[in-house]
């Protein structure tokens, strides 16, 4: 059956949701986000190469884990309000800045960040890309905050996508538009799910 929510209803229940976890155990909360980094790192350990990752907002779960032979690079949205741009730093300390939409970002007054050209997203040069979301369905289903800014960016490509949310977010099914951009696998803090199972670094935490 479908969802008996909109994308709107779902968008406020989710946000409730995170809002709430905010009060939480800060004990529980960072165990947590160590099962949700060690299901990264094991995912991400036989696809070592260029991630796109983004710096997580309070609630979301943590995706700057150091896994060997990976990188990762950062997203900036531009003035526009409109594009968005993929960053690298090979420092140890990158700086990022906090943006006028509250997201940590990073800091072009740093000349250690490079761009990441778009034509990498068909070259090869991406290996693939950790997708926040406000809540993922078991159908790899993405529920974004609104923006379309993932949609926009991610659309077209041949990179692997894997979402990445806490289990509570992790539904049956939601309600998608012909733009939504669908995922390739999703991570929590309690299960790791694959479209399909070619893909190996997951070994006793994948389901289907």
């Amino acid at each position: 059956a479908l969802p008996i929510f909109s994308k709107f209803e779902w968008r406020m229940k989710m946000k409730r949701l995170l809002t709430e976890r905010l009060g939480g155990n800060p004990a529980e909360i960072t165990a947590r986000d160590e099962r949700v980094a060690d299901g990264i790192r094991s995912a991400l350990a036989d696809k070592p190469g260029l991630w796109l990752a983004y710096v997580a907002t309070k609630g979301e779960p943590n995706v700057k884990v150091a896994v060997p032979g990976v990188t990762m690079a950062f997203p900036r949205v531009h003035s526009d309000n409109v594009t968005m741009e993929f960053y690298v730093n090979d420092t140890d300390e990158p700086r990022f800045v906090k943006s006028h939409r509250l997201l940590h970002e990073p800091d072009q007054t740093d000349p250690n960040w490079k761009a990441v050209p778009r034509a990498a997203l068909m070259d090869g040069s991406i290996r693939g890309a950790l997708v926040p979301a406000l809540a993922y369905s078991r159908k790899f289903q993405r529920l974004g905050r609104g923006a379309g800014f993932y949609d926009r960016y991610l659309k077209k490509n041949r990179i692997l996508k894997i979402g990445v949310v806490f289990a509570e977010q992790l539904v049956d099914e939601l309600p998608t538009e012909p733009h939504d951009i669908a995922v390739d696998a999703v991570i929590t803090d309690q299960e790791v799910l694959w479209k399909s199972r070619p893909f190996k670094g997951a070994e006793g935490i994948e389901s289907e």
